[in-house]
């Protein structure tokens, strides 16, 4: 196996790996907003948002990037 080979199926495992914890992450951020989101504490919320948010620009990073 080339060394090319070996860096795109490294490549893929890290990938793999990082979209399984970003939506670990996400959904574990979703849960807890769902169940605290009663008290309307704005900052509450907010930071939720930005957690959230930031998973999404990692998986858009990681889409851009993905090998060829």
């Amino acid at each position: 196996m080339s060394a090319e080979n070996e860096a795109i199926i490294a490549a893929r495992v890290l990938e793999h790996d990082i979209r399984n914890q970003l939506g670990n992450i996400y959904l574990a951020v979703e849960g807890i907003k769902a169940e605290f989101t009663e008290n309307d504490n704005e900052d509450f919320i907010s930071y939720t948002d930005i957690i959230i948010n930031c998973c999404k620009q990692v998986e858009n990073i990681i889409k851009r990037a993905k090998p060829i």
